[in-house]
Protein backbone atom coordinates (compact mmCIF):
# COMPACT_ATOMS: atom_id res chain seq x y z
CA UNK A 1 0.00 0.00 0.00
CA UNK A 2 1.18 3.53 -0.71
CA UNK A 3 -0.41 4.91 2.47
CA UNK A 4 1.49 4.28 5.71
CA UNK A 5 -1.17 5.60 8.05
CA UNK A 6 -4.94 5.21 7.96
CA UNK A 7 -7.32 6.91 10.36
CA UNK A 8 -10.47 4.93 11.07
CA UNK A 9 -13.54 6.52 12.61
CA UNK A 10 -15.64 3.70 14.06
CA UNK A 11 -19.27 4.78 14.41
CA UNK A 12 -20.69 2.33 16.89
CA UNK A 13 -23.18 1.60 19.66
CA UNK A 14 -22.24 -0.46 22.70
CA UNK A 15 -25.36 -2.67 22.57
CA UNK A 16 -24.85 -3.58 18.91
CA UNK A 17 -23.50 -7.15 18.60
CA UNK A 18 -22.33 -6.58 15.03
CA UNK A 19 -20.27 -3.62 16.24
CA UNK A 20 -18.41 -5.96 18.59
CA UNK A 21 -17.98 -8.56 15.86
CA UNK A 22 -17.04 -5.89 13.34
CA UNK A 23 -14.31 -4.54 15.62
CA UNK A 24 -12.71 -7.97 15.98
CA UNK A 25 -12.83 -8.42 12.21
CA UNK A 26 -11.32 -4.98 11.71
CA UNK A 27 -8.49 -5.92 14.06
CA UNK A 28 -7.78 -9.01 11.98
CA UNK A 29 -7.75 -6.91 8.82
CA UNK A 30 -5.34 -4.40 10.34
CA UNK A 31 -2.97 -7.15 11.47
CA UNK A 32 -2.85 -8.45 7.89
CA UNK A 33 -1.67 -5.10 6.54
CA UNK A 34 2.00 -4.95 7.46
CA UNK A 35 3.63 -1.56 7.14
CA UNK A 36 0.36 0.32 7.64
CA UNK A 37 -0.31 2.23 10.84
CA UNK A 38 -3.91 2.63 12.00
CA UNK A 39 -5.41 5.25 14.28
CA UNK A 40 -8.82 4.29 15.62
CA UNK A 41 -11.33 6.89 16.75
CA UNK A 42 -14.58 5.65 18.26
CA UNK A 43 -17.66 7.72 17.48
CA UNK A 44 -21.05 7.64 19.26
CA UNK A 45 -24.26 6.38 17.73
CA UNK A 46 -27.52 5.45 19.48
CA UNK A 47 -29.57 2.74 17.86
CA UNK A 48 -32.45 3.58 20.19
CA UNK A 49 -32.12 7.20 21.32
CA UNK A 50 -35.71 7.25 22.60
CA UNK A 51 -35.30 4.15 24.75
CA UNK A 52 -36.72 4.81 28.26
CA UNK A 53 -34.59 4.63 31.39
CA UNK A 54 -35.75 1.13 32.31
CA UNK A 55 -34.93 -0.27 28.87
CA UNK A 56 -36.96 -2.94 27.10
CA UNK A 57 -37.07 -6.71 26.96
CA UNK A 58 -34.98 -7.86 23.98
CA UNK A 59 -37.65 -10.09 22.43
CA UNK A 60 -40.28 -7.39 22.75
CA UNK A 61 -37.89 -4.86 21.23
CA UNK A 62 -37.02 -7.11 18.29
CA UNK A 63 -40.70 -7.78 17.62
CA UNK A 64 -41.73 -4.14 17.76
CA UNK A 65 -38.79 -2.66 15.84
CA UNK A 66 -38.03 -5.39 13.32
CA UNK A 67 -41.10 -7.60 13.33
CA UNK A 68 -38.98 -10.53 14.52
CA UNK A 69 -40.68 -13.66 15.88
CA UNK A 70 -39.32 -15.52 18.93
CA UNK A 71 -37.94 -18.26 16.66
CA UNK A 72 -36.16 -15.75 14.42
CA UNK A 73 -34.71 -13.99 17.45
CA UNK A 74 -33.48 -17.32 18.79
CA UNK A 75 -31.87 -18.12 15.44
CA UNK A 76 -30.20 -14.72 15.45
CA UNK A 77 -28.87 -15.37 18.96
CA UNK A 78 -27.33 -18.65 17.84
CA UNK A 79 -25.75 -17.07 14.77
CA UNK A 80 -24.23 -14.24 16.79
CA UNK A 81 -22.93 -16.67 19.39
CA UNK A 82 -21.31 -18.87 16.74
CA UNK A 83 -19.73 -15.95 14.90
CA UNK A 84 -18.46 -14.57 18.19
CA UNK A 85 -16.91 -17.89 19.17
CA UNK A 86 -15.07 -18.03 15.84
CA UNK A 87 -13.48 -14.70 16.77
CA UNK A 88 -12.68 -15.65 20.34
CA UNK A 89 -15.33 -13.44 21.94
CA UNK A 90 -18.61 -14.02 23.74
CA UNK A 91 -21.62 -12.56 21.95
CA UNK A 92 -24.62 -13.81 23.84
CA UNK A 93 -28.06 -12.44 24.65
CA UNK A 94 -29.24 -14.00 27.88
CA UNK A 95 -32.88 -15.12 28.16
CA UNK A 96 -33.79 -12.02 30.18
CA UNK A 97 -31.63 -9.67 28.09
CA UNK A 98 -32.71 -6.06 27.81
CA UNK A 99 -31.96 -3.30 25.35
CA UNK A 100 -31.04 -0.15 27.24
CA UNK A 101 -30.50 3.53 26.57
CA UNK A 102 -26.79 4.07 25.81
CA UNK A 103 -26.45 7.85 26.08
CA UNK A 104 -24.75 7.63 29.50
CA UNK A 105 -22.35 5.02 28.19
CA UNK A 106 -21.35 7.26 25.30
CA UNK A 107 -20.77 10.17 27.67
CA UNK A 108 -18.45 8.01 29.77
CA UNK A 109 -16.62 6.81 26.66
CA UNK A 110 -16.06 10.41 25.55
CA UNK A 111 -14.58 11.24 28.95
CA UNK A 112 -12.38 8.13 28.87
CA UNK A 113 -10.84 9.28 25.59
CA UNK A 114 -9.19 12.16 27.48
CA UNK A 115 -7.08 9.58 29.31
CA UNK A 116 -6.40 7.28 26.38
CA UNK A 117 -8.84 4.73 27.81
CA UNK A 118 -11.69 5.02 25.32
CA UNK A 119 -11.05 1.79 23.45
CA UNK A 120 -10.33 -0.18 26.63
CA UNK A 121 -13.62 0.99 28.10
CA UNK A 122 -15.46 0.27 24.85
CA UNK A 123 -14.23 -3.32 24.88
CA UNK A 124 -15.05 -3.69 28.58
CA UNK A 125 -18.60 -2.56 27.86
CA UNK A 126 -18.94 -5.03 24.99
CA UNK A 127 -17.64 -7.85 27.19
CA UNK A 128 -19.93 -7.12 30.11
CA UNK A 129 -23.07 -6.49 28.07
CA UNK A 130 -22.77 -9.48 25.76
CA UNK A 131 -21.14 -11.74 28.33
CA UNK A 132 -23.21 -11.02 31.42
CA UNK A 133 -26.09 -8.79 30.40
CA UNK A 134 -24.74 -5.77 32.28
CA UNK A 135 -27.07 -2.75 32.33
CA UNK A 136 -25.03 -0.11 30.51
CA UNK A 137 -27.48 2.60 31.55
CA UNK A 138 -26.88 1.99 35.26
CA UNK A 139 -24.47 4.50 36.75
CA UNK A 140 -23.06 2.08 39.32
CA UNK A 141 -22.31 -0.51 36.63
CA UNK A 142 -20.67 2.12 34.41
CA UNK A 143 -18.53 3.33 37.30
CA UNK A 144 -17.35 -0.23 37.94
CA UNK A 145 -16.33 -0.57 34.30
CA UNK A 146 -14.48 2.76 34.44
CA UNK A 147 -12.54 1.58 37.48
CA UNK A 148 -11.79 -1.73 35.77
CA UNK A 149 -9.88 0.02 32.99
CA UNK A 150 -7.98 2.27 35.38
CA UNK A 151 -10.16 5.38 35.51
CA UNK A 152 -11.03 7.22 38.70
CA UNK A 153 -14.43 5.90 39.85
CA UNK A 154 -15.34 9.04 41.82
CA UNK A 155 -14.71 11.22 38.78
CA UNK A 156 -16.62 8.79 36.57
CA UNK A 157 -19.69 8.95 38.82
CA UNK A 158 -19.51 12.72 39.00
CA UNK A 159 -19.43 13.30 35.24
CA UNK A 160 -22.28 10.84 34.76
CA UNK A 161 -24.52 12.39 37.40
CA UNK A 162 -23.74 15.93 36.26
CA UNK A 163 -23.97 14.95 32.57
CA UNK A 164 -20.79 16.93 31.98
CA UNK A 165 -20.44 15.78 28.38
CA UNK A 166 -24.11 15.69 27.42
CA UNK A 167 -23.86 18.53 24.89
CA UNK A 168 -20.62 17.47 23.23
CA UNK A 169 -21.82 13.88 22.76
CA UNK A 170 -25.09 15.09 21.25
CA UNK A 171 -23.07 17.25 18.87
CA UNK A 172 -20.85 14.33 17.87
CA UNK A 173 -23.88 12.11 17.25
CA UNK A 174 -25.43 14.83 15.10
CA UNK A 175 -22.31 15.06 12.93
CA UNK A 176 -22.57 11.43 11.85
CA UNK A 177 -26.30 11.62 11.26
CA UNK A 178 -25.73 14.68 9.08
CA UNK A 179 -23.09 12.75 7.17
CA UNK A 180 -25.63 10.05 6.37
CA UNK A 181 -24.71 7.33 8.85
CA UNK A 182 -27.89 5.38 9.59
CA UNK A 183 -26.55 1.99 10.64
CA UNK A 184 -23.63 0.63 12.62
CA UNK A 185 -20.92 -0.34 12.51
CA UNK A 186 -19.79 2.20 9.95
CA UNK A 187 -16.09 2.80 9.31
CA UNK A 188 -14.78 5.99 7.73
CA UNK A 189 -11.22 5.69 6.45
CA UNK A 190 -9.08 8.86 6.33
CA UNK A 191 -12.30 10.88 6.48
CA UNK A 192 -12.87 9.95 2.81
CA UNK A 193 -14.39 6.52 2.35
CA UNK A 194 -17.17 4.85 4.34
CA UNK A 195 -17.67 1.10 4.73
CA UNK A 196 -20.85 -0.16 6.38
CA UNK A 197 -21.40 -3.37 8.27
CA UNK A 198 -19.29 -5.98 10.03
CA UNK A 199 -17.32 -6.92 6.92
CA UNK A 200 -15.04 -9.95 6.76
CA UNK A 201 -11.33 -9.16 7.27
CA UNK A 202 -10.40 -10.15 3.69
CA UNK A 203 -13.02 -7.79 2.29
CA UNK A 204 -11.73 -4.90 4.39
CA UNK A 205 -8.15 -5.53 3.30
CA UNK A 206 -9.10 -5.82 -0.37
CA UNK A 207 -11.14 -2.62 -0.21
CA UNK A 208 -8.36 -0.62 1.43
CA UNK A 209 -5.74 -1.88 -1.00
CA UNK A 210 -7.92 -1.01 -3.98
CA UNK A 211 -8.55 2.47 -2.59
CA UNK A 212 -4.84 3.00 -2.02
CA UNK A 213 -3.96 1.85 -5.53
CA UNK A 214 -6.45 4.33 -7.01
CA UNK A 215 -5.27 7.16 -4.73
CA UNK A 216 -8.59 7.37 -2.91
CA UNK A 217 -7.05 7.15 0.56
Amino acid sequence: MTSTKITVDIVSDVVCPWCYIGFKRLQLAMSAMEGTEFELRWQPFELNPDMPEEGQDLQQHMAEKYGSTPSKTADSRQLLKAVGMSLGIEVNHLPKARIVNTFRAHQLLHWAEHFGKGQSLQIAMFERYFGAGCNLNDISELVKLAAKVGLNPEDAERILREETFRTVVRQKEAVWLQRGVRSVPTYIFNDKFALNGAREPDEIVATLRQLAETNQL
